[in-house]
């Protein structure tokens, strides 16, 4: 396992360069990033030049976010199935072979009818990314706070393993944070195989009820009432050796630049990392 940057964190609005050379500086040794960018160099330079964004700087091609727009309108989704071939030759060529998905977890329609769409939309996208050696995880959101609408949707992670197997994926992202919501434990994750996750999430949650934490209200890892230590080992067990990405959604640290944003972020990995014995 690495400890991995999101932009989401601290970053967000640099450029490709500009945030792998903040990541490196701050600790990390991987980044989440878009693929676009990726293609756009390989476009106007080549595949060696966009290696070296992330070599120059010490980091390596984490993930990449889903370049599809699959749950909005059909022409936006066929758009993004012509454009995905060509993104996952770039993903393919750096070396970069994992990529994921959320799930919201309510619906306005029954469960049985949001089922299909969800598949009729992702099967071929997983299909695509699978043909160039891509993996794509499907991500439960787990706070009960988030199921508001008039139907439950997925947010288990036994309904995202079977997303992911009836859509060409390959396992699942495993947020920390969504993880606790569920109510789940490492026993939990010492039941999968290192092969059943595609990505890591991992950040913290304020000390409130499981039941009443809020999606949008997520801190730097260390700082908060989940058992991350526990997380950690429990990946380590089973033998998972990807990006472990923080991903938080902390008021407070937004006010911060980013470069004081990620070396916080950097130091709060380091020390999870140090507790967990790894």
């Amino acid at each position: 396992m690495y400890p991995t940057l999101n932009p989401v964190t601290a970053g967000s609005g640099l450029s490709l360069a500009e945030f792998c050379a903040l990541a490196g500086k701050s600790g990390f040794e991987g980044v989440e990033f878009g693929i676009g960018a990726v293609a756009e160099i390989i476009h106007e330079k080549s595949v060696d030049a966009a290696r070296e964004v992330f070599a120059s700087n010490g980091v390596k091609p984490g993930a990449f976010g889903l370049p599809v727009d699959w749950r909005g309108e059909e022409a936006n989704w066929k758009s993004g199935l012509e454009q995905l071939p060509e993104l996952a030759k770039a993903a393919q060529a750096i070396g970069c072979l994992r990529t994921c998905t959320w799930i919201m977890p309510r619906s306005e329609v029954p469960y049985e009818e949001n089922w299909k769409f969800h598949v009729s939309r992702l099967k071929p996208v997983g299909q695509i990314l699978a043909d160039h050696g891509i993996a794509m995880g499907i991500e439960f959101v787990g706070p009960k706070t988030m199921r508001t609408g008039p139907h439950d949707f997925l947010y288990t992670l036994d309904e995202a393993l079977q997303l992911a197997d009836e859509t060409n994926g390959k396992g699942v992202l495993l947020d920390s944070f969504h993880w606790f919501t569920t109510h789940l434990t490492g026993e939990d994750i010492l039941k999968l195989t290192a092969e059943q996750i595609v990505h890591v999430h991992i950040n913290d949650a304020p000390d409130k009820a499981v039941d009443e934490q809020i999606d949008g209200e997520r801190l730097l890892p260390g700082d908060g009432i989940i058992d991350l230590a526990a997380f950690l080992q429990s990946l380590d067990k089973i033998g998972y050796d990807g990006p472990v990405s923080v991903e938080t959604f902390d008021s407070e640290l937004k006010k911060l630049g980013a470069e004081e944003a990620a070396e916080k972020a950097g130091k709060a990995m380091k020390s999870v990392w140090e507790k967990a014995g790894l």
